[in-house]
């Protein structure tokens, strides 16, 4: 199927239109959204939405910035410009504020510490919409999106993608969360679990602003940073005696702990080994153990790992990944925040961790040849 014949914008960049709906019931709704032209080499080539017609302006050094655009209707459409690492971020009675660095790219807005967005309801929803020219298949044009609860939870969106499948077929996706009522549902589950898992709710007076991650909940020291060290210790004791098995990129490995290090081997062939130190628990929350050698392979079992942490799994299997999802969070300690997040989410899915999408386990759906999207900000 050819590429869609699509609308340009100011600085030549294909558009599709994006509708916002918002079910909330609150009003004075504002959207911010920035990305770049070059996620590899981004620097300085990082801009951000001016107007609803998809009109992009550079990104310059500030101090405290804010690109918000005030939205005045229950139901407005936007047009989504081309850009890699999109984020839309959306902000009820505020527009948010952050820093762009001397490279010109803009920093997060900050609602873990008491600043500038602490107190504004916000959340965001996540794009890369990539055009390659030296691609000559219909992955050619792919436009990937996902709802994300990595940092913390704000409220449910419901993202819809239109386009093509994989074979040319049109099709729709939809991730995220699916029904209405699911903000007060969440909140209260969160704020009845034990310590530490309640205190990851930021609240203010009668209102709950958001539910940071665990690895937030530690910056805000909310949260301990011993949490996971326990389970820690017996993981790596437990793979100093059995064998942990992967395979990355047709090779199989195999992991023992030795003098604290976890070692993969290749069962055969000359692959290098891989070697992990034994992490701390904000190593595990944040991305996983990390390599000694960052190489592709040395990431793919980094990620099966903080899976497997963060599910529970590493005690009760000894194959990375497990995939097998009756055995996710019912074995402690439990993450309790992704638990939650999943509960709730469309097909029981979600990004409650970086590595949420091993075993196909994120909200994100990825299509080509993209034509129009939809975001619904679903009732509280």
């Amino acid at each position: 199927m050819s590429q869609p014949s699509y609308p340009k914008n100011n600085i030549g960049r294909e558009l599709i239109p994006v509708t916002i709906t918002n079910q909330t019931g609150r009003q004075k709704l504002y959207i911010d959204v920035r990305g770049t032209t070059d996620a590899d080499n981004p620097e300085h080539k990082w801009y951000h939405l001016s107007n609803v017609d998809g009109t992009v302006e550079l990104c310059t050094p500030s101090s405290k910035t804010s690109y918000s655009i005030e939205i005045n209707s229950d139901t407005q459409t936007i047009q989504l410009p081309r850009l890699a690492s999109l984020r839309l971020y959306f902000s009820f009675d505020n527009p948010l504020y952050f820093v762009v660095g001397e490279n010109g790219i803009p920093n997060s807005p900050n609602g873990t510490n008491d600043g500038w967005d602490y107190h504004t309801l916000y959340d965001f929803i996540e794009m890369t919409w990539v055009i390659d020219p030296e691609i000559k298949t219909i992955e050619q044009n792919s436009l990937g999106g996902n709802t994300s609860q990595v940092d913390f939870f704000g409220f449910p969106m419901s993202l819809s993608l239109t386009g093509d499948d994989g074979s040319g077929k049109p099709v729709t996706m939809q991730s995220g969360f699916s029904t209405g009522g699911l903000r007060d549902k969440i909140f209260k589950d969160l704020l009845s679990m034990p310590d530490p898992w309640n205190k990851l709710v930021v609240s203010d007076s009668d209102f709950n602003y958001r539910a940071l991650c665990p690895y937030h909940g530690m910056e805000a020291d909310v949260f301990p940073r011993t949490q996971l060290d326990k389970y820690i210790d017996e993981v790596w004791k437990h793979y100093a005696v059995d064998t942990l098995t992967c395979s990355v990129e047709g090779v199989s490995y195999e992991g023992i702990v030795n003098n604290d290090i976890l070692t993969f081997k290749p069962v055969q062939g000359d692959a290098d080994p891989i070697k992990f130190k034994k992490p701390s628990t904000w190593d595990v929350y944040l991305n996983g153990p990390n390599p000694d050698i960052p190489t592709k392979p040395a990431n793919a079992i980094m990620a099966m790992l903080q899976a497997g942490f963060l599910r529970s799994t590493l005690m009760v299997s000894s194959s990375l990944p497990d995939c097998d999802t009756t055995k996710f969070y019912q074995n402690e300690p439990i993450n309790l925040y992704a638990k939650t997040i999943h509960k709730y989410g469309t097909d029981g899915k979600a990004y409650a961790f970086g590595f949420d999408d091993v075993c196909s386990q994120s909200s994100v759906s990825i299509l080509y040849n993209p034509t129009s999207a939809r975001i619904t900000l679903l009732e509280f």
